[in-house]
């Protein structure tokens, strides 16, 4: 197993994530509903980049980047005195899925701290690893299932 090296992603790193959210994309069935758009993608990557609410992460091997997680921090709507971090992208490339996966996530979860974060949501992808990645969660990672979401196209995206 190489170790990979987890840090915030530069400007310099959006070829290699652009890559890897075309990979991403395809993999996890959002691109049966609504394709990637490369220059959409760029735009919201560079925002969050330089956000004070928001993390991207990239894990870094030899070969070059080999994984990502996006997350933000806000008020939790329930309750104003609560923040909650909330992962909004989480992809490591399939021969690095031993363990940069866990590095991002061990990352994104000190930033959140970091943040004042009391709340960590985090999403599992059913095309990648259904129920199983759920129990993952609830018996390594701390992460209790709350529930589950689900996606319906409404209309062609173009």
């Amino acid at each position: 197993m190489t170790s990979s090296e987890i840090r915030p992603a530069t400007f310099d790193d959006l070829p290699g994530i652009q890559k890897m959210m075309v990979t991403g994309f395809a993999a996890t069935g959002y691109a049966d509903l609504a394709p990637y758009d490369p220059q959409s993608g760029e735009a919201v990557l560079k925002g969050l980049i330089v956000a004070e609410n928001a993390v991207v992460l990239v894990a870094v091997e030899a070969a070059g980047l080999v994984g990502l997680l996006v997350a933000v921090v806000v008020p939790y709507p329930w309750n104003g005195s609560i923040s909650i971090a909330q992962q909004l992208l989480w992809w490591v490339e399939p021969a690095c899925r031993t363990g940069a996966g866990r590095r991002l996530l061990a990352g994104m979860e000190e930033w959140a701290i970091a943040k004042g974060a009391k709340l960590l949501a985090s999403s599992c992808n059913e095309a990648i690893g259904g129920e199983r990645a759920t129990e993952v969660y609830r018996r390594r990672f701390g992460f209790r299932p709350i529930e589950r979401h689900v996606l319906k196209g409404l209309m062609q995206c173009p």
